[in-house]
C-alpha cells in the first residue's frame, strides 16, 4: 500500500492494517500524485500479481480470487471484471465487459479497447507481474491511466 502524503488518516489506516496482515507492506511517501504513487508500488511490489485500486474504488470481496482464477485457468497475463458507478443514491452498471469467460491475445484486447468494449483504464484489473515489470507511469501526465494500454499491446 501506499500513502502518497494523504493529509486524513489514511496512512494511519494502513499502517494498523499491515499489523495485522503480515503480507501488507505500507510505503509512506510525500504527495507526488498518481503516477508517483503507482510508480512507488511498482518499485516496491513483490510476488507474482499487482493491482492497482486507488482511494476512490470499492472492490467486491472476491476480487481477487476471481481474477487470479482467470489468470490461472487461462494461462494469462492480465484479467479484468465488471464495474458498477455507486453513489449515495443508485449502483448502475459500468461500461466495462465482463472476460471472465473469455482469453485473448494482445491484438485482440486492444482492438476491443479501442472499440470501448472492454476499459484501458489502469484499475479493474490483475496483471502478472512479468507483464509490468518495467512499466512506470510518466509523473504530471493527465489521464495516466491510459498507459495501461501499450503494455497490454505488448504482453
Amino acid at each position: 500500500m501506499v500513502d502518497d502524503g494523504s493529509p486524513d488518516q489514511s496512512g494511519d489506516i494502513c499502517d494498523q492494517l499491515a499489523t495485522k496482515d503480515s503480507r501488507i507492506q505500507v510505503f509512506h511517501k510525500k504527495n507526488g500524485g498518481l503516477s508517483s504513487a503507482r510508480n512507488c508500488g511498482l518499485d516496491n511490489m513483490k510476488g507474482q500479481y499487482v493491482s492497482f485500486i486507488d482511494s476512490d474504488d470499492y472492490i467486491n470481496a472476491c476480487y481477487f480470487e476471481s481474477m487470479m482464477s482467470v489468470l490461472r485457468t487461462n494461462n494469462a497475463d492480465i484479467a479484468t471484471c465488471s464495474i458498477s458507478l455507486v453513489s449515495t443514491d443508485r449502483i448502475e452498471n459500468g461500461s466495462e465487459s465482463c472476460l471472465t469467460d473469455r482469453c485473448l491475445s494482445g491484438f485482440e484486447a486492444a482492438n476491443m479497447m479501442l472499440k470501448s468494449e472492454v476499459g484501458c483504464a489502469t484499475w479493474g484489473k490483475l496483471y502478472s507481474v512479468d507483464c509490468i515489470k518495467d512499466l512506470r507511469f510518466v509523473e504530471g501526465r493527465i489521464h495516466e491511466d491510459f498507459q495501461s494500454f501499450s503494455c497490454i499491446s505488448s504482453c
